[in-house]
């Protein structure tokens, strides 16, 4: 029950702030919610690894 709970919140999420995503295929609710939370807008401020953001690439590589 929770699980399923918590795919529809991030289905919600990322209907609301980037629906785009969903359209393309092999984006589900988590990679689209994954990559909307490490973009370069985000509020957290923190130090850039020079070898790039792991969950990020991740979800690229889930994607292609």
């Amino acid at each position: 029950m929770q699980i399923q709970d918590l795919e529809r919140r991030l289905t919600r999420f990322a209907e609301r702030h980037a629906p785009q995503l969903l359209a393309v295929v092999g984006i589900g609710p988590d990679t689209a919610v994954t990559l909307l939370e490490r973009t370069p807008g985000a509020r957290q401020y923190r130090r850039l690894n020079r070898g790039g953001d792991r969950q990020a690439n991740a979800a690229l590589h889930r994607i292609v």
